[in-house]
């Protein structure tokens, strides 16, 4: 099966942080975000597979694991598994696959790692079942929102 590679920049806030995201907008009026991509990428290897076991690789937590099927990796209580879940579970694809994520910027960071590997995960599911998100905005919409649910919001 073919292998899917996808990046995506990190990005430095100059100003506002993240009060631009709902639902910190509601309580500030007017507010603005400025922010930049830099040249420090998150990676995400995604393969198929032709059976149902699930292989998770993440470099920076130094974490690999297999599972049998997609139930048994969103029954799992793993907190390094906590970006991946809502992730998959929105797409739930019908077949297996192996992960290997990895990003240039540290872990807490505070460059958007998470975010910019959330953004490289959509774009690599979304390749590996034809359904594409209509758009940036679109893709940045479902970060968001997948980004929320991880974070019970």
């Amino acid at each position: 099966m073919k292998k899917i590679i996808k990046r995506s920049p990190t990005r430095v806030d100059l100003a506002g942080g993240t009060l631009d995201l709902w639902p910190l907008y509601n309580f500030i009026g007017g507010a603005v975000t400025v922010n930049v991509a830099i040249d420090i990428w998150t990676h995400v290897e995604l393969t198929p597979r032709s059976d149902a076991k699930i292989k998770i690789q993440s470099h920076d937590l130094s974490y690999i694991k297999e599972f049998s099927d997609i139930d048994a990796l969103l029954k799992s209580p793993e907190p390094e598994l906590k970006l991946y879940q809502p992730l998959i579970r929105y797409f739930m694809p019908g077949t297996g696959f192996e992960i290997v994520t990895s990003s240039e910027s540290p872990v807490g960071g505070g460059l958007g790692g998470s975010s910019s590997l959330m953004i490289s995960l959509i774009k690599a599911f979304s390749e590996m079942l034809g359904r594409q998100v209509a758009s940036v905005h679109g893709i940045v919409r479902l970060a968001h929102n997948l980004e929320c649910e991880i974070l019970h919001t």
